[in-house]
């Protein structure tokens, strides 16, 4: 369940639901969204805990490098690639690779940072009362799916009020699985070859490849 859950994290506060605050979250997140897609290349490094019905299951740390929707992970659990299209997933423990064709849902579950692009279509969001996070200046954002089949329950996030880059996020789903995440470093411009984002089976000769499309 940690693999699928990686980047979910639970909602602290309900949502406004004044027409300011939905206008005031939407510019926002407006201006984090072009931030994002002006920013190039970029190296997250971050921490994430786990938890199942708010009790804690664990913690676990990684990185994720992005380009426009491609990326590629690395925690101690799982790696992934992404690529565009294709989805390949190792899981260390079991030296077993899967290759699918991943959903757009899927790909959020993964990489949160899609949110940014697909917001307006797909949550209703507001504008929180929080204002400091690790004594950080931030805005705090809360975001509803709008279609109710959606896995994901809420979604948090807190961003930078200076830089305008998210510092946290939280997201739950609605089987009460939560993961909190923190981003701990924030490379920009960074230049990555498309290998990046492809799985090399070459680094990795015992893994079985389970083709699942």
């Amino acid at each position: 369940m940690k693999n699928k859950t990686i980047w979910i994290f639970i909602a602290v506060i309900g949502m406004c639901t004044s027409s300011f605050a939905q206008t005031d979250a939407h510019k926002i997140l407006d201006k984090v969204s072009s931030i994002f897609n002006q920013d190039g290349g970029i190296r997250i490094g971050f921490s994430m805990q786990f938890l199942k019905q708010g009790k804690p299951q664990g913690t676990s740390q990684g990185q994720i490098c992005i380009k426009a929707s491609k990326f590629a992970l690395k925690t101690p659990e799982t790696n992934s690639w992404f690529d565009g299209k294709t989805l390949w997933t190792y899981m260390p423990s079991s030296e077993e690779v899967n290759v699918s064709s991943p959903s757009h849902e899927e790909l959020q579950g993964i990489n949160p940072y899609l949110i940014l692009n697909n917001y307006r279509k797909e949550y209703n969001c507001s504008l929180g009362s929080k204002t400091q996070h690790q004594q950080t200046p931030i805005y705090e954002l809360t975001l509803i799916p709008a279609k109710t089949r959606y896995d994901i329950a809420t979604i948090t996030l807190y961003i930078n009020k200076q830089t305008f880059r998210p510092v946290f996020i939280e997201l739950m789903q609605n089987n009460g699985y939560t993961s909190r995440f923190t981003i701990q470093s924030y490379q920009t411009k960074q230049a990555f070859n498309e290998k990046t984002f492809r799985f090399d089976p070459r680094e990795y000769p015992s893994a079985e490849i389970i083709d699942l499309r």
